[in-house]
């Protein structure tokens, strides 16, 4: 995307070496080490410092995986919230 958008072409790229594993698991023929996009943005914010907004994103992330995997299987998302 980067090569091929020049509205991108001055944006600077980092290198990510995250500590964890990827918990996304909706698409079959994830690699070991890759991340998805969400994945990604939290892991920016975190190592620049923003840990209070990466950790709310994050919360949100994972409530949206177990809703959808509640969803297919047909079963009633149950939060400590009662939410």
């Amino acid at each position: 995307i980067l090569r091929k958008s020049s509205y991108l072409e001055n944006l600077p790229i980092i290198s990510l070496e995250p500590n964890f594993k990827s918990i996304y698991d909706l698409r079959r023929g994830a690699k070991d080490g890759n991340l998805c996009t969400i994945e990604t943005a939290i892991e920016v914010l975190s190592i620049s410092g923003d840990e209070k907004h990466s950790q709310v994103i994050y919360d949100f992330y994972n409530l949206f995986l177990k809703s959808y995997k509640a969803g297919l299987s047909g079963h009633k998302l149950i939060t400590s919230n009662n939410n």
